[in-house]
């Protein structure tokens, strides 16, 4: 979360700084498609919508909260976990790697893709932090 949050506001950055000047609209389009791929995987991970307490009452949970939800409710029993309970993890699982790999191919190919045009039009590049630290709630 904090890689796709990072690159979305580097994105906005330069949209704020360069956005008026028409011979970096190339750069900033592919940019804005690289966001809204982001934008993808990020409200997969987790609900962006929400902004209360009440929100997931208006709202689906997204992977975060399944799985924090799911945890409790393993952590909270006496016994092991059961056969559903593990078919319900795999589930989880398969739906957080297909997010994961996403991810990963986004960075792999589209972030070096648009900081190769960011560079061309002498914009700063887009970068990504090896060690990001997590957000605090």
């Amino acid at each position: 979360m904090n890689e796709i949050r990072s690159v979305k506001g580097q994105i906005q950055d330069l949209h704020k700084r360069f956005g008026d000047d028409e011979k970096l609209k190339p750069a900033l389009a592919a940019a804005d498609d690289l966001n809204k791929k982001a934008s993808e995987v990020e409200g997969q991970l987790m609900q962006v919508n929400m902004k209360s307490s009440e929100g997931n009452l208006v709202f689906p949970n997204m992977l975060n909260e399944c799985f924090d939800t799911f945890s409790d409710t393993i952590d909270n029993a006496d016994t092991a976990p059961t056969k559903p309970q593990y078919d319900v993890y795999q589930v989880l699982t398969g739906r957080l790697e297909t997010e994961l790999k996403k991810w990963a191919q986004l960075k792999e190919q589209a972030v070096p893709a648009v900081s190769e045009l960011i560079k061309k039009a002498d914009l700063p590049a887009i970068s990504l932090t090896a060690n990001m630290t997590p957000e605090k709630k």
